[in-house]
């Protein structure tokens, strides 16, 4: 094998180890970048349960305090009648 040869094939190596790194760096950003997409989904999932929860929660009262007010109006009427 001449010097020339050596040398590129220690080039070729050389580029081979750059590109290799660069793949591999690559391949960590998209992993960083994945986990951090998947994170916020399961945040925005989380916000948006809880806020479920509070308008059903709301939807409870509301309907409670019709009912109440239901039952007052009817015993209100059934007095009168009596």
């Amino acid at each position: 094998m001449d010097v020339d040869s050596d040398s590129e094939a220690q080039k070729a190596a050389l580029e081979l180890e750059q590109a290799q790194e660069w793949v591999r760096a690559t391949n960590e950003a998209w992993a960083r970048c994945w986990e951090e997409q998947k994170r916020r989904e399961e945040e925005e999932e989380v916000r948006w349960v809880g806020e479920m929860e509070a308008a059903a929660r709301e939807v409870e009262e509301l309907l409670e305090m019709e009912r109440q007010l239901q039952l007052q109006v009817s015993t209100g009427v059934l007095q009168t009648l009596t």
